[in-house]
């Protein structure tokens, strides 16, 4: 049981240095990551690899950790590596989100109660495109 006045990873480092800490945790064991759950906001939304020809676009869950520079993006299908993605999401009572970056490889997650056919991506946006 967690004491209330214990204080967070998220309160002690900048969001770099959480970025950089879970990239680190992420080479050195599969089994080792930062525990973010509770902290993110969920909203649908939409994603396109605009460096494909195919420009499929993929559903996704799109998890935000208050305001951090990158994303989580949850989908059913394994996401593309690309520097040129779109993520479009609504969020409630406001105008479309559409952000422009670089998506990582998506893996499958690898912690109890992940879903077998759910696969997560971290989405760096590198530009705010809404008109």
């Amino acid at each position: 049981m967690k004491d209330k006045d214990e204080l967070q990873p998220s309160e002690l480092m900048s969001s770099e240095t959480l970025k950089l800490a879970d990239e680190m945790c992420e080479r050195l064991s599969s089994e080792l990551s930062l525990d973010k759950r509770g902290k993110a906001v969920f909203y649908n939304g939409a994603f396109t690899d605009l460096a494909s020809a195919a420009r499929h676009e993929h559903p996704v869950t799109v998890a935000d950790l208050n305001g951090q520079p990158w994303l989580t993006l949850i989908g059913h299908d394994h996401l593309p590596e690309t520097d040129d993605g779109l993520l479009v999401y609504r969020m409630p009572l406001q105008e479309n989100r559409r952000f422009v970056g670089r998506v990582h490889l998506s893996r499958p997650g690898r912690r109890e109660g992940d879903q077998p056919d759910q696969f997560f991506a971290v989405f760096d946006i590198r530009r705010d495109v809404r008109r």
